[in-house]
């Protein structure tokens, strides 16, 4: 899990998270992106949403860069542009700690997953996709209900759950090396409302002591969920020195990605990002990534 701030941690969200780790500078535009290589917008979720805009704002709709501006760096709605509470305060160079402005939490299928899913046709292609949205909606799910908290009372002394959280999630086909990486960030807002309406921030220490129950649920969900939809089996694979044994599809040879892979940082991704598979491979999936399948988004 990465924290984002107000200032640096938001420059990080427009130019990497929603530009797929593009890097975009900071003239460039995000529609222009979108445009030129087929990556779809990022989309609301949650049960946050409904209570933006007056209600205008849907689950799954796209989510444009002055949304993203009003909520991620102002802490407003991005309909009305009223604040969601307390604004938040702007940075000030030299001044101390800066505001959190949001969560980035990212779901990354297993490395064996991704090179069948970018290598494969378009039938297996979108079966794969789905059973990665799938697993995600189910597990955001658990953290909305189980995990998002805020805090009431006097210097924050109570938990309370909240109404939903405020959620937009950004699908990436492949590595910042052009491999086969299909995986999520999801940026959590850190703007809930508590059971009385009024806007609070998200209780932090929550959200970080969940980061490996939640990405193990995402890793359970989705093996069950690919076996499921297309009878794929799972088989324990050995990952390099120093890191523990690890399930993947049986059948994808271990010579498709590094070896040993990248190492896995359970604070960051619920599975191995990998670097680059072999340059055929690597042709092939920038041949047919722009999209997950006909029909499926």
């Amino acid at each position: 899990m990465h924290k984002l701030t107000v200032g640096d941690g938001y420059a990080y969200l427009t130019r990497h998270v929603a530009a797929g780790d593009a890097g975009l500078s900071a003239g460039d535009s995000l529609t222009a992106y979108y445009e030129q290589t087929g990556n779809p917008q990022g989309r609301w979720m949650g049960g946050g949403p409904t209570a933006l805009g007056d209600g205008r704002l849907r689950v799954g709709a796209a989510v444009s860069e002055t949304a993203m501006t009003a909520v991620f760096r102002d802490g407003r709605d991005p309909i009305t542009f009223e604040p969601l509470g307390t604004p938040y305060k702007q940075v000030v160079l030299g001044e101390g700690r800066h505001t959190v402005a949001g969560y980035d939490l990212t779901f990354t299928a297993p490395k064996s997953v991704s090179i069948l899913w970018g290598l494969a046709d378009d039938q297996t292609r979108t079966a794969l996709y789905d059973t990665h949205g799938a697993a995600l909606a189910s597990t955001l799910q658990f953290v909305e209900r189980s995990v998002i908290r805020t805090r009431v009372g006097a210097a924050g002394c109570r938990q309370v759950k909240t109404r939903g959280m405020i959620a937009a999630a950004f699908d990436h086909w492949d590595s910042r090396a052009g491999d086969p990486n299909l995986h999520t960030h999801v940026v959590v807002a850190n703007k809930v409302q508590g059971p009385d309406g009024a806007w609070r921030s998200v209780d932090g220490r929550t959200l970080h002591a969940a980061v490996v129950t939640v990405s193990e649920l995402y890793d359970a969900l989705l093996a069950d969920e690919v076996s499921r939809r297309i009878g794929a089996s799972w088989s324990l694979r050995d990952r390099g020195e120093r890191r523990n044994l690890a399930f993947e599809l049986h059948g994808v040879a271990r010579i498709c990605w590094p070896s040993p892979p990248p190492a896995r940082s359970r604070s960051t991704a619920p599975s191995s990002a990998g670097r680059r598979s072999s340059r055929s491979a690597a042709g092939e999936h920038r041949h047919a990534r722009r999209r997950p399948g006909r029909g499926s988004i």
